[in-house]
Formats: structure tokens, C-alpha cells, sequence
């Protein structure tokens, strides 16, 4: 038999944290609609299920609404209100969440901290969370979107999934854990990964006001599919050392300063059968890179100030940029491969072009500044801008070049 807490008094109980003290481990607490102003402590396996009639509001403005400590929770159809502390953390535990409603809060979860090195799971389904800050202007979200500021959800040492869930002006932050992002909604929210990985899949983000990163991955191993990036996010996706694998998804700028994505020191970066447009620069590859390596494949680069930017600072082991099948038009360049900040070894990058149609590009289709090694083969250079070789759509502002660039049956009309 269930146990029932009723604010009214026609419960067992009237308050949620009698019947928690009073439940034997494995039971489930029914919480009919009403508001309860409680610090919850769960440290036994409960289940914890609001009125599906009526909402059930669990919330404390100066403590942690609800903590679990080394157990394994069921929540679900429960509403958060106002508080200056987190939704929920916990440790060591295994938590589903089903069907609860968050916010405004400081914090939604905060899932075990570094320094307790517990692993914990964390389940979300059809959650829905808005950490707006109360006045919604940009000065704030910005504020809340900070990357050292500890709004939103945080994890450490854990395994987190979302499915069918809504986060409105939230961060999520994934250390050493590994995510699953499912069929999700963020509005003008981000998402930060440190180590660990996951798939981000069929899920959709917009920036409505400006912020920095939607997707963050520092030294992490992340793939993104069927997933679309739009508004005024100064970069989509940031990827730096690790790895990255982007597919089947759609990155919109709105036309001014921006990059769609960035991949920075020493990422593997796989992008296939994307679009990305109206950024300043839609792709681009810096830093400091040791054997990188990013494939473009199957993708459009359109309407972007730069379609592919690629500007090394050091290059000491290998970088390898290859594009095959891709469709770079109406930028104001196409391609540009900017020089160095300090001398590159030999042999060791390379640029590669393959069965690509570069059209309509304002500058130019294809810009090398500097000595590398390419190759540009079956590719299509149509009505693109003015350059060294008037309808080559290449333009070499550095030349002799001690390194070999080599075109291989590409078909070239001049504008």
C-alpha cells in the first residue's frame, strides 16, 4: 500500500519528509497537490510521485530542496518553485526524473562534486526547467550563462541522459561524465563538456539573446547528430583536444559575428552532411595542433563571411584539413588558409579538396596564404570573385611556394 501526504490532513501523513523518515526502503510516496516548503533528505531507495490532477511544488529558499546520498530515487510529476539553492544534488546515487517541472532556481542539479569522487546516474524525462533570470535582459543571461558561473545543471563523475525535456536560459555542465541528449529543447541555454563524452541527438537549440558557446567540449569525445544550432550564439559548436563528430545537423548564424564551428588545438573533428550559414566564419581550425585531423564531408558552407577558415598558430606533428563533396557558395571566400604565428616544420600540414563545387564566392573560392602541401581535385570552381588567376578561383598572395599544391581535373568558369 502506498503512502499518501496530503497538506490538507487527509493523508498519512502532512508533510513529505514524515513519510520519507517513516518508509520502508522501496516505497512510494504519493504527494496529493499543494506547496510544500521542505528540505528533503533521501538516503533509501524511495519513490517520490506528484498529483497528475494538481501540481505538487517542493521548494526551500535557503537550503537544497531535495538531496539524495548513495541511493537509488524516482521522481516524478513534481514541480520546483523560487530558491537560492539547488533543485536537487546528489551523491553517489542513481536518480530518474520524470515529468517535474524547475525553476527559477540558483542551480537545477547538482550531481555529486569532484572532490566526493562518487559516480552517480541521473535520468531526465520530460523535464522542463527555465532559470530565467527574473528581468530576462541580455546583461543577465549573459551573466547566468558564464562558464564560471554554477548555474544550471552540473554532474561529475556521472552518467546523465535527457529525453523529451526543455531547458529554457539553463546550463548544463558535464564533468568527467558521459551525456546522453535526446529529442531536447534549449532555449538560449549551453551545454559544457570536461572530459567524458556523450551523443547530443535530435535535439534543438536556440540563442534568442547573445551568449558564448551552445555546445562547449574541452578534452572530451562527442558526437552530435540530427541536431539544429540557430541565433545569436557566438560559436555553435567548440571542440578543443578530444574528438567530435558532427552529423546530419544544421548550424544558422544571423549573419554577423560568429562561428558555426570552432575546433581549437588538438581535435579530431569529423563533420558530415551538415549545413552551416550566416556566420562570419562557418568552420573554422586554430590553435595548436599535434596529428588533428578534420574531415568535412557532404556538407554546404553557404552565406558565411568565411566558409572554411583555417589559422594555425603551430603545426609541430601533422594536421591534416580534408573537404570531399562539399558545396561552399555565396561566401565572401570560400576557403582561406591564413599564414602561421610561428614557423612550421615540414611536411606536416596538409590541405586537401576533393569532388567539392565551390560557386559564387565574393573574394574568391579558394585563398592560401602561405606554403603547404595540397590537393585539389574534381572539384568545380564556378562565378567566383576576382583573383590571382582570374577564373582559377585560387589565389596565392605568397608565392614561390617551396611546397607543392597540386589541381587535378578541376573545372573552372570565370565570372
Amino acid at each position: 500500500m502506498n503512502t499518501v501526504v496530503s497538506k490538507a490532513g487527509d493523508g498519512d501523513f502532512s508533510t513529505i519528509n514524515e513519510a520519507i523518515v517513516a518508509a520502508t526502503p522501496g516505497a512510494t510516496i504519493q504527494i496529493q497537490a499543494g506547496v510544500y516548503e521542505e528540505c528533503l533528505i533521501i538516503t533509501k531507495p524511495l519513490s517520490l510521485i506528484g498529483d497528475p490532477n494538481g501540481m505538487v511544488v517542493v521548494h526551500h529558499r535557503d537550503f537544497t530542496a531535495i538531496k539524495i546520498e548513495n541511493t537509488q530515487v524516482k521522481l516524478q510529476d513534481l514541480a520546483v518553485g523560487i530558491g537560492t539553492k539547488p533543485f536537487l544534488f546528489t551523491s553517489g546515487s542513481s536518480v530518474e526524473i520524470r515529468g517535474c517541472a524547475v525553476g527559477p532556481v540558483e542551480k537545477f542539479i547538482t550531481a555529486s562534486e569532484p572532490s566526493l569522487n562518487k559516480y552517480i546516474s541521473v535520468s531526465l524525462d520530460r523535464v522542463r526547467s527555465n532559470l530565467s533570470p527574473q528581468d530576462g535582459n541580455a546583461a543577465e543571461l549573459t551573466s547566468a550563462l558564464d562558464e564560471s558561473n554554477n548555474v544550471g545543471l552540473f554532474t561529475a563523475n556521472s552518467s546523465i541522459s535527457t529525453f523529451n525535456s526543455v531547458f529554457n536560459r539553463t546550463r548544463l555542465t558535464f564533468e568527467n561524465s558521459q551525456a546522453n541528449v535526446n529529442d531536447s529543447g534549449f532555449e538560449s541555454s549551453a551545454i559544457y563538456s570536461r572530459g567524458g563524452g556523450g551523443t547530443i541527438s535530435k535535439s534543438f537549440f536556440r540563442s534568442i539573446l547573445p551568449q558564448d558557446s551552445v555546445l562547449n567540449c574541452d578534452d572530451s569525445n562527442m558526437v552530435v547528430n540530427s541536431t539544429s544550432i540557430v541565433g545569436k550564439a557566438s560559436v555553435g559548436i567548440h571542440s578543443s583536444k578530444g574528438s567530435i563528430k558532427v552529423e546530419n545537423c544544421t548550424l544558422e548564424g544571423i549573419g554577423e559575428k560568429g562561428t558555426g564551428i570552432l575546433a581549437f588545438r588538438e581535435t579530431q573533428v569529423a563533420i558530415n552532411e551538415c549545413t552551416v550559414a550566416r556566420y562570419d566564419q562557418g568552420i573554422s581550425v586554430g590553435g595548436n595542433f599535434c596529428e588533428g585531423k578534420v574531415e568535412i564531408t557532404k556538407s554546404r558552407l553557404i552565406n558565411n563571411g568565411v566558409g572554411c577558415n583555417i589559422f594555425v598558430k603551430r603545426c609541430l606533428d601533422g594536421l591534416m584539413i580534408e573537404l570531399a563533396d562539399c558545396a561552399i557558395s555565396n561566401n565572401k571566400t570560400g576557403c582561406c588558409v591564413n599564414p602561421p604565428t610561428t614557423r612550421l616544420k615540414e611536411n606536416n600540414l596538409w590541405f586537401k579538396a576533393s569532388a567539392c563545387k565551390i560557386e559564387n564566392n565574393g573574394k574568391c573560392g579558394i585563398e592560401i596564404c602561405f606554403p603547404c602541401h595540397g590537393l585539389i581535385r574534381d572539384s568545380t570552381f564556378n562565378q567566383n570573385g576576382r583573383d590571382l588567376y582570374r577564373g582559377l578561383a585560387l589565389f596565392f598572395p605568397l608565392l614561390p611556394f617551396r611546397r607543392r599544391i597540386e589541381i587535378v581535373n578541376c573545372s573552372i568558369s570565370k565570372r
